[in-house]
């Protein structure tokens, strides 16, 4: 029986050696904490997108073992996973108001016009 925790080390092993099979890089030891923390953020990255790109039937997932790939399709359709993506997806959704970061950067025109609201409310407190 392959358990979820064995079936992610594999696939975590997996990627790592996609990613070493052709070049082999070198750095100095004091910066080996930062540069493997660095490849684990963007590992993690990669892997996250790859994996959704598998459930959402985006990527047919043809690298990953058929055993491996059953094993995920199960854990996915399950009821405990169905009810963990429901409570995420609902934490991502933002009523609109609610928050003033929507994500991303604002457009330049847009912090124009909060600069221009700036510049009246200070013109209007220095000559009261």
């Amino acid at each position: 029986m392959i358990t979820f925790k064995m079936l992610f080390y594999f696939l975590q092993c997996f990627f790592s050696n996609l990613f070493f099979m052709h070049k082999e890089y070198r750095w100095d030891l004091e910066q080996d904490q930062l540069i493997r923390s660095i490849f684990d953020t963007k590992a993690s990255r990669i892997f996250k997108n790859a994996m959704s790109k598998v459930r959402h039937g985006q990527d047919k997932g043809t690298w990953i073992p058929p055993l491996v790939r059953a094993t995920l399709d199960q854990h996915w359709s399950s009821t405990k996973f169905q009810n963990k993506s429901v409570i995420a997806k609902a934490n991502r959704a933002v009523e609109k108001g609610a928050s003033a970061y929507y994500g991303g950067s604002i457009s330049t025109a847009a912090h124009f016009e909060k600069m221009v609201i700036l510049l009246y409310f200070f013109l209007f407190l220095y000559f009261i």
